[in-house]
């Protein structure tokens, strides 16, 4: 229980994964929904993007991260789950485990609900991807469950932004360009970053705290090139032969 409290308040992970995390889901949300535009959906009214409503998005954000799921949820399914199927499987195994119980999770909410907010079919294929993103922001953020909780929330703060104005004729196919977009992404670290064979749960977590080797292969090439440009600029002293 210690150690789930410590990685649900761990937010020190350095400013970069803030703006990924940021970045990510406002960036895929916008892309679905103006490629929806662009195949002939409507446009989101300009009313939509009114500073009124703008503003509102920052208790929005608050809400839903901390009560309607993301905080409540993300210290089961990557504080909980996570680690201990990490320990038993390669992380892609173990996040294709988790979303088959995470998207079981929210079947009773999803055959409930009148309106269809959440396909079925396309909510399983999002949860593909969320969760390989999920698990690989997990290994490199030190195992900092509230960023994905806050990841976790943005990601559905905007989708809740902009997908109402998209309710019609054209709300699946928005749904199927969100979950590809989100599959490209997912694509991408499954293909830049190296296998990890199972281990155990000690292990894992000093892993992720103190090593690099999860990184996609393009990250720790930056990471090279800075350091050797550092090292290369460095003006070591003088030897006393000199």
């Amino acid at each position: 229980m210690k150690r789930l409290l410590a990685d649900m308040f761990r937010w020190r992970v350095g400013a970069r994964w803030y703006v990924l995390v940021f970045l990510l889901p406002i960036g895929i949300t916008f892309a679905a929904v103006y490629l929806n535009v662009a195949m002939g959906s409507p446009a989101p009214p300009a009313s939509v993007f009114a500073v009124s409503e703008l503003l509102l998005l920052i208790p929005g954000l608050v809400i839903i991260t901390m009560i309607q799921g993301p905080f409540t949820e993300e210290p089961a399914w990557r504080g909980f789950y996570l680690p201990r199927f990490q320990a038993k499987y390669s992380s892609l195994v173990a996040s294709l485990i988790i979303r088959v119980i995470w998207w079981s999770w929210h079947i009773p909410r999803m055959v409930s609900d009148p309106t269809g907010q959440r396909p079925p079919l396309q909510f399983l294929a999002l949860n593909v991807a969320f969760s390989i993103l999920y698990t690989w922001i997990y290994n490199n953020a030190k195992a900092s469950l509230f960023l994905i909780a806050l990841l976790h929330g943005v990601t559905n703060t905007f989708a809740a932004f902009l997908f109402p104005s998209q309710f019609g004729e054209y709300y699946l196919r928005l749904w199927w360009l969100y979950v590809g977009l989100w599959l490209v992404a997912a694509l991408f670290v499954v293909l830049q970053t190296p296998v990890q064979v199972k281990t155990d749960e000690l292990t894992l977590r000093r892993t992720i705290a103190t090593s690099d080797h999860i990184k996609p292969k393009c990250i720790r090439r930056i990471d090279q090139i800075v350091n050797q440009s550092f090292a290369a600029s460095r003006v070591y002293p003088r030897s006393s032969k000199e």
